[in-house]
Order: C-alpha cells, then sequence, then structure tokens
C-alpha cells in the first residue's frame, strides 16, 4: 500500500509538472517565433482543470494570441474566437491575480525603459498596423483589423472612430453606423463630429426617419453646433413641419444672430408660410453678413420676380405696352427690385437655367434687348 502511494504521488506529481512545462513550453515557442504553436500550447493548459485556477495560465494564453496578433496579424484574423479568446483570457488574468498583480501589470504596463511591450499593446500594435497597411488595397480587411480592436479596447476613440471611417470606405454602412453609434456613448468624446458620421452612415442606407432622432441628440450635446441645426431644421422643413424647424431655427439665431445660415433658412421657412415680409428681411440680413450667398440672393431676387410674373401671366400684350397701366407698373417694379439681386446671383453661378430663365424675362419687360438675348444665348448652350 505504502509503495502505492508512493507511486500514485509521484505520478500526479509528473502530470502538475506536465502541465506546468506545457506553459514553458509555449513561452519556449514564442522565444523560437512558433506563434500558432504557442497558441495551441497554451490552449491546452487552459483545457487543464488543475491550471484553469492559476493567472499564470490564462497570462500564457493572452501573451501567445498577443504574439501572433503582433508578428502574424492575418493569423490571428483568421481565428474566429479570436477576440473571445483573448477576452477570456484577459478577464481571468484580472480575476485571479490577486496577490501582488504582477500579471495585470505584464497585461497592462509597457516599459519604455526596457522596451518591453504589454501583452495588451502587442495585440492593438498587431492589429492596429495591419488594418492601417490594408487601407489601400483591402478596406474590408482593414475594417476588420479595427473591428477586433474596437472589441477589446471598447473606449479607445481614435480606434472605435477609425473602424467606423474604414466600415464606409468598405461600404460597410450597417457596420460604420455601429461604431459610431458606439462613440456617440463614450463620454470622453467631446466633438460633434460624430454625429455627422453616423447622419452620413444612416443617410447612406436611406434611414430618414433615424436621422433626425440622432441630429436632435447630437443638437442636446452641442447646443451650439450650426451643422447639426442645419440638419434638424433642413429635415424639418423637408417634412413640411415649418413651426417646429422655426423654433429651432430661432434658438440658433438667439446663440448667434450673425449666422447668415440660419438667416437664410429663416426666409425658406417664412416664405413658405407665406410671411413674405419676414423672408425679405432675413435673406437681407443673410446677404448683409454675406455678400457673396448666391442662395440668398437668388431667393430674394425671385420673391420680387414672381410677384411680377403673377401679373404678368394675366396681363394682354394690350396692356403691356399702355406704359401708364398700372398693372405694367407693377411689373416692372418688381422687376427692377429682383434684377440687382438676380444680377448678384448671376455674377457668383452662370449655371442655374432658373436664374437665367428669370433673368431673360426681366430684361425683355425692362427693354433690355442685348442683355436679353445673352441670356438666352446661354440657355441655349445648357
Amino acid at each position: 500500500m505504502k509503495s502505492i502511494s508512493v507511486f500514485a504521488l509521484l505520478f500526479l506529481l509528473q502530470i502538475g509538472l506536465w502541465a506546468q512545462g506545457s506553459l514553458n513550453k509555449a513561452e519556449a515557442l514564442v522565444e523560437q517565433k512558433k506563434y500558432k504553436e504557442a497558441v495551441e500550447e497554451a490552449a491546452k493548459c487552459i483545457a487543464d482543470p488543475k491550471q484553469q485556477t492559476k493567472p499564470r495560465t490564462w497570462y500564457v494564453r493572452a501573451l501567445t494570441l498577443a504574439e501572433l496578433a503582433l508578428n502574424d496579424p492575418k493569423a490571428a484574423m483568421a481565428m474566429p474566437s479570436f477576440i473571445a479568446d483573448f477576452s477570456a483570457a484577459d478577464a481571468k488574468v484580472r480575476e485571479l491575480d490577486t496577490k501582488n498583480g504582477n500579471f495585470i501589470g505584464k497585461m497592462d504596463v509597457t516599459v519604455e525603459l526596457t522596451g518591453t511591450m504589454s501583452v495588451r499593446d502587442k495585440m492593438k500594435t498587431g492589429l492596429f498596423n495591419e488594418g492601417v497597411n490594408a487601407q489601400g488595397s483591402d478596406a474590408a480587411g482593414a475594417y476588420k483589423a479595427f473591428s477586433m480592436l474596437s472589441d477589446i479596447f471598447t473606449s479607445d476613440t481614435t480606434i472605435i472612430k477609425n473602424a467606423g471611417i474604414l466600415a464606409i470606405n468598405a461600404q460597410m454602412l450597417d457596420q460604420a453606423e455601429k461604431q459610431f453609434r458606439r462613440m456617440t456613448q463614450i463620454a470622453d468624446y467631446k466633438r460633434p463630429d460624430v454625429y455627422y458620421n453616423l447622419i452620413y452612415a444612416l443617410s447612406q442606407q436611406e434611414k430618414k426617419g433615424e436621422i433626425l432622432d440622432v441630429a436632435k441628440e447630437g443638437h442636446i450635446k452641442y447646443p451650439n453646433d450650426t451643422e447639426l441645426l442645419s440638419t434638424i431644421i433642413n429635415l424639418l422643413v423637408d417634412a413640411e413641419k415649418m413651426d417646429e424647424a422655426l423654433e429651432f431655427l430661432k434658438k440658433g439665431m438667439a446663440a448667434n444672430a450673425k449666422q447668415a445660415q440660419y438667416q437664410y433658412m429663416a426666409g425658406v421657412i417664412y416664405s413658405d408660410k407665406k410671411d413674405i415680409e419676414s423672408a425679405i428681411k432675413a435673406y437681407e440680413k443673410a446677404l448683409e453678413i454675406k455678400p457673396d450667398y448666391y442662395e440668398a440672393a437668388f431667393n430674394l431676387g425671385i420673391i420680387y420676380y414672381n410677384k411680377g410674373a403673377v401679373i404678368y401671366k394675366d396681363i394682354n400684350q394690350k396692356q403691356l405696352n399702355d406704359p401708364n397701366n398700372p398693372l405694367t407698373k407693377s411689373i416692372k417694379e418688381n422687376m427692377g427690385l429682383a434684377l440687382p439681386h438676380l444680377e448678384k446671383a448671376f455674377s457668383l453661378k452662370q449655371d442655374d437655367r432658373k436664374l437665367l430663365e428669370a433673368l431673360r424675362l426681366i430684361y425683355d419687360l425692362l427693354g433690355k434687348k442685348d442683355k436679353a438675348e445673352e441670356m438666352k444665348t446661354l440657355i441655349s448652350k445648357m
């Protein structure tokens, strides 16, 4: 019996040494640059119940995976469970390394003086470089590398933002949406561009119903951002929700009265609401702030043009030829008011057919036949 007990004890010790040796072997395989074999050896260790409670077992597992990512990132990316395996090993190290935290330190801390990279930094560097190098030739592969990183470094906005941009480049718009939505939940990122990118991803998927909600969410965080506010107003205008659009616009104008775009939008809304005098004032204010604002100049001119055109379509030639006819006078008065604004618009842009048609008629009615012919020639070349 005594000899059996000794034998059994020796047998158990041999098993323990074998398992310990597997960890040593896994680390030795890393030194030999046999990274795939090292990953396989470490996997055997975590399958051993006696080793599963030891932090070193999980540290070596994480180390072998990180070395594979650093030195053979394509092989790491080809492993379906790579991120799940690394995450599980990382979590186990933190759970079990309760005595002095040496293994946790090796997971997290890069020692600059000795050039010793942490396990997490090795993994990050390998996949990051693979993603960067693949950008020009393999957009989907580049995205996959950054997507994997984003699943580990869940608060690293540089990684997540690049993942979103790479997804857009790869036309993986649902993935771009996923990454940018992630970023909106990270409190430390304090720039509105994440909402611009998310709105773009949604618009490319034609998810129009979600864009307004996202823009409003962004506006709450960044109330002074003109692009988000403009997006909200434009969407509300498109949806013919003019009163709500005007409420948002008034907020913007109160915060920044010298924002030409807000004044222009006010003009659009007031025009739709048939408040022509308010529209005129808004367009004039927009041009006062930004003299080369084509749309404001065009719309202001068109207001006066339309006033004259409404009368013109119902007047006969005899009335039109009578300079004392009050209808003729009203037509020419409004066309005269329209002219300087439309000429200003023409100085900024010469390829708008609606503008050229309006100027041709105005010049013709005001007796400027050469100018009318010039507009007619330009139209014929379009």
